[in-house]
């Protein structure tokens, strides 16, 4: 908070666009056949595959209480979101090669031109 201004909470379309992101994220560390055990080393149940949800409680959380003390994603404001996206992508394309893009308009525009002329 600056100067006791009380910053928005993440919007619908962060929400609906991390759902999203974990679930593209889950599909390409699945893909690359990273498994639980690769990301979580002391995970138990290696071998399982790696859902959205996986994604989300365990490794996004990871940074999003690390970051901001915050254990729920109504807490974040849109300026914390976007912070922990960027660390979190950062980190996947850092340590696992993932090239999984947060999904915004101009990804998708981007997207389907490439599509196009591919």
């Amino acid at each position: 908070m600056v100067d006791g201004a009380k910053e928005k909470q993440r919007s619908a379309a962060q929400n609906k666009s991390g759902h999203k992101y974990w679930d593209d994220v889950a599909n390409e560390l699945e893909a690359q056949g990273i498994t639980r055990k690769t990301i979580v080393k002391d995970l138990s149940e290696s071998g399982v595959p790696i859902t959205a949800d996986f994604v989300k409680h365990v490794i996004w959380f990871h940074f999003m209480v690390g970051m901001f003390g915050k254990t729920h994603t109504p807490e974040l404001t849109t300026k914390e979101w976007t912070e922990v996206e960027k660390v979190f992508t950062l980190h996947l394309r850092e340590y696992y090669g993932l090239q999984t893009d947060y999904p915004s308009i101009e990804n998708q525009l981007l997207n389907e031109a490439d599509e196009r002329y591919t």
